[in-house]
């Protein structure tokens, strides 16, 4: 039993690893089911992508589907930068601010609270890069 868990440990280890240190090209599947190859990510966004696995993708998807917030494919058209980022470092400030994006999301969600990042100027340029390319 001991080593089928020290197993499981290094496989799942292994598996996160992997996934966050990855800047190849990434295969994804349309609607068709057909593969497509995705073209490759800058470094801004090979950062970002880093950035939102370890803070993000516990509650959101890089896809239009939702899982506990919004998929973000689109977030960047969406919203522009300076909101965003006020939006990431404290969503609850402007919800009760009264802030109409806001207050949206918020109640489309179940008024689940969102978790508040404090991320450097150059992590949030490059979460937004991997938010913009990276998507479905």
């Amino acid at each position: 039993m001991k080593y089928i868990l020290w197993a499981t440990y290094f496989l799942y280890f292994g598996i996160v690893i992997s996934a966050c240190t990855s800047n190849e090209s990434e295969t994804i599947q349309e609607n068709t089911g057909t593969p497509v190859v995705k073209a490759e990510l800058s470094p801004a966004a090979i950062k970002g992508k880093k950035i939102f696995i370890a803070n993000c993708s516990a509650c959101h998807l890089m896809s239009n589907q939702q899982l506990v917030g919004p998929g973000m494919v689109g977030v960047t058209e969406k919203y522009d930068k300076k909101w965003l980022i006020r939006f990431i470092t404290n969503s609850q400030k402007m919800i009760a601010e009264g802030d109409e994006k806001a207050l949206a999301i918020y109640k489309e969600y179940n008024q689940t609270v969102m978790t508040s990042f404090s991320l450097k100027e150059d992590e949030f340029d490059n979460l937004l890069a991997y938010l913009k390319e990276g998507g479905e």
